[in-house]
């Protein structure tokens, strides 16, 4: 975590360089993006079959709802998916993550359901022309 973390965030700093942003904005949209990845580990703590444990079936299915998780939440802490996301969009957003990546069907299912219905919001409104303004 220290390398994408402000005042350290060497590689945020690099990449900053290369794309010719500012150096510190990058570096807290790293930490955002930071703090969604680092909470996949305890995900692997409490749910075995992401780590292998299970039938085939059930490694990709904790595979896919984890990766699912840890994009609704990386899209909460940075405000934005397909469009800019609403106030009322980034609690959904990370009650949906944190559900995806709970170690319980029932969650992941009723995370699944909060998620789409953003994402099916954030569709409609990227249809319709609702452009937001990426994140700084």
């Amino acid at each position: 975590m220290c390398f994408v973390t402000p005042p350290v965030a060497v590689p945020a700093y690099i990449a900053a360089g290369i794309a010719g942003s500012n150096p510190i904005k990058t570096g807290f949209t790293a930490t955002r993006l930071g703090v969604a990845i680092n909470i996949l580990p305890f995900a692997f703590a409490y749910n075995s079959i992401s780590l292998g444990k299970g039938t085939p079936g059930q490694v990709l299915i904790a595979g896919f709802t984890a990766a699912a998780g840890v994009t609704l939440l990386a899209s909460a802490l940075l405000r934005y998916m397909l469009v800019k996301v609403n106030w009322w969009q980034i609690p959904t957003l990370l009650a949906a993550g944190v559900m995806m990546i709970w170690p319980s069907w029932q969650s992941s299912l009723m995370g699944g359901a909060l998620g789409g219905r953003v994402l099916i919001w954030q569709i409609w409104a990227c249809r319709a022309g609702r452009l937001g303004a990426r994140p700084d």
